[in-house]
């Protein structure tokens, strides 16, 4: 930003399919939240997707992965952001 650090980026997965929640269609890559990260995503923003498979039972929130994400779809369950923020105080 401004041109300080490294770059960043949101990211929308093309078929809703972000972690391999597809059952390996669309995607196939269980690590993806693992790569973005590394390469600099701040946030994702591919759900909704209901009422696809690919959806995740955490829904209208800003949410924080709360698995490894090296796994496939560590998307399924996570803390909300807000959460974080209040025990971080």
């Amino acid at each position: 930003m401004d041109g300080a650090g490294d770059p960043m980026y949101a990211f929308v997965h093309g078929n809703h399919a972000l972690g391999n929640s597809a059952s390996g269609k669309f995607c196939g890559v269980n690590g993806e939240l693992q790569i973005l990260s590394e390469t600099g995503c701040y946030a994702d923003m591919t759900l909704p997707s209901a009422p696809a498979e690919s959806q995740m039972p955490v829904i209208n929130q800003i949410y924080e992965c709360g698995l490894s994400l090296n796994e496939k779809m560590p998307h399924r369950r996570g803390k909300r952001v807000e959460e974080r923020l209040r025990l971080r105080s």
